[in-house]
């Protein structure tokens, strides 16, 4: 063996050594020797491509330098070739990707970064000078459906033109950061196209099917551990006014929500906002919807509801149902409390109220009580009777009118009656009789009024003197109340 399995060639025969002992030089020997410097020389790597390794190649920290280029599957490549071919359009095919988890797939990392786009990769700048109008429509034209992002770059995106939304729509995932500039805009909600799109936007469009309690586009949940001590509270939405700017007039928004109903042959119906409060702890805990002033000063209100097209009106500004309270207000921590309830710019039928049943007329619709809650200082039957003061007599109807009276002369010591047309007067109520400045009955003369008959008022006169005493004529008020 020429090579002693380290690399290092021995010859097979030393000449000197040969000398030492006295052997001569043979042709055996000779040949020996031949043959073994050409079983070395057969181990060797030909630079003509003539021999194949036979084992691996050790290369010790050393490198193979100038190579050609790849040609066939087996090939060597070199440094720069595998830089250049992984920088090209197709580099990232060739890469694979795992995801952690044993339920994971293999996939190249050209799919995998295909998940999300950029705008960055169709060439947008955000260095606030180069117009990434083209660019930034190119990345949405291109892909429709999809989430795409714009990294914050430290500049604005200028756009000089307005971007049009993709079908399906794209959304818009915007760094915080991210400011955009120029005349263009990016696409608005399909659903309002007064609002500005400046942050992120997301869009679902559901297809097929029916879904009970909604297809959502955007799920945020809380759920606290036995450990946290707290609030918690799954989303957060808040606005802060420019400081000391003067040119800001507009409005501050925590948060709008548009459902738009367009017209259909179908029947559904719409929620701006449904709040669901799911108590499974104990009674008479949590509210439904809590709106709590903060700072310095007094806010105006705490709920407006209000149409913004003012040729046309809620059919129910506000609707309660299922209630033990209806509408509780509680001034008791109130700073300065003007008013429980107030009701402007209406001409007629300020305030409605319509009982469930007439089973029990008299069962109070409205009540005031003192401060206790005790005592009833004031109520409102169902059918419209009203009680004044604590065990007070109903007061049912109360009906008056001006009625010309002409109760004539009347002898003494005697009565007169006189008979008025009261429309709503009931039999055996009372009443009252006024007469006018003008013919006020001399003295001597009282009188006094009840419904003797339906829809009929007496007014007797009495004479209580001994002379006859003539009543002038006048136009008298005259009033039935029913209890």
């Amino acid at each position: 063996m020429p090579f002693n399995g380290s690399g290092s060639f021995s010859p097979k025969y030393n000449w000197q050594n040969d000398a030492a002992l006295g052997l001569n030089i043979s042709s055996s020997r000779m040949q020996g020797q031949d043959d073994d410097m050409a079983a070395g020389l057969s181990l060797c790597l030909t630079k003509d491509g003539q021999q194949t390794p036979i084992a691996n190649l050790t290369m010790g920290g050393w490198r193979l330098t100038n190579l050609g280029t790849p040609v066939g599957t087996s090939d060597a490549v070199t440094k720069n070739y595998v830089d250049t071919f992984l920088a090209s359009a197709t580099g990232s095919s060739l890469i694979g990707f795992l995801q952690a988890g044993a339920g994971a797939v293999l996939r190249t990392v050209q799919d995998r970064l295909r998940d999300t786009v950029s705008v960055k990769d169709y060439g947008a700048a955000g260095d606030g000078t180069t117009d990434d109008s083209s660019a930034i429509q190119a990345a949405v034209t291109d892909n429709p459906g999809k989430k795409i992002l714009f990294p914050y770059t430290g500049n604005p995106y200028l756009l000089n033109s307005n971007i049009t939304q993709a079908s399906p729509p794209a959304s818009f995932i915007v760094d915080g950061g991210v400011t955009f500039s120029g005349a263009g805009k990016l696409p608005p909600a399909s659903t309002n196209s007064f609002q500005l799109n400046v942050g992120d936007y997301l869009t679902r469009v559901p297809v097929g099917g029916t879904v009970k309690y909604g297809s959502t586009t955007l799920q945020v949940e809380s759920l606290p551990d036995a450990t946290f001590v707290g609030n918690a509270v799954p989303i957060y939405g808040g606005s802060v006014s420019p400081l000391g700017n003067p040119n800001f007039t507009g409005f501050l928004w925590g948060a709008n929500f548009l459902a738009k109903m367009w017209p259909s042959t179908g029947v559904y119906n719409a929620l701006g906002v449904e709040i669901d409060l799911d108590n499974h702890y104990q009674a008479g805990v949590g509210d439904g919807l809590r709106v709590t002033g903060v700072g310095e000063f007094s806010p105006n209100n705490g709920i407006s509801v209000r149409r913004a097209n003012t040729g046309s009106d809620w059919t129910t500004g506000a609707l309660i149902q299922n209630f033990v309270t209806g509408l509780l207000i509680d001034a008791s921590t109130s700073a300065a409390p003007q008013y429980g309830a107030r009701i402007e710019g209406m001409s007629s039928n300020l305030l409605r109220m319509k009982p469930s049943d007439d089973l029990n007329p008299l069962s109070a619709a409205a009540f005031l009580t003192d401060s206790t809650g005790a005592t009833v200082n004031f109520s409102i039957s169902k059918r419209g009777g009203i009680k004044i003061g604590p065990g007070g007599t109903e007061v049912s109807k109360w009906v008056a009118g001006s009625f010309a009276i002409s109760p004539g002369s009347i002898p003494a010591n005697s009565t007169a009656d006189v008979l008025v047309t009261v429309t709503g007067a009931v039999n055996g109520q009372p009443a009252n009789a006024y007469p006018p400045s003008s013919a006020v009955p001399p003295t001597g003369i009282t009188w006094q009024a009840w419904a003797s008959a339906t829809n009929t008022v007496r007014i007797r006169f009495a004479n209580l003197t001994n002379s006859a005493v003539t009543v002038p004529d006048g136009s008298w008020r005259v009033e039935t109340i029913t209890h």
